[in-house]
């Protein structure tokens, strides 16, 4: 497993907040996946290689 720095921990936990205020979502897993996804850079495809 990685390590974050700070920086990155902290807008990970306001982008958690925000997405749980906003979806109020029943199941935590599925909230932390949505907002790892929305902070992750987006894959790289054959184009850009």
């Amino acid at each position: 497993m990685s390590k974050i720095s700070p920086a990155d921990a902290e807008q990970l936990y306001e982008a958690i907040l925000h997405d749980f205020g906003r979806n109020d979502p029943t199941d935590l897993s599925e909230l932390l996946i949505a907002t790892a996804r929305r902070l992750s850079p987006p894959e790289p495809t054959n184009a850009m290689t």
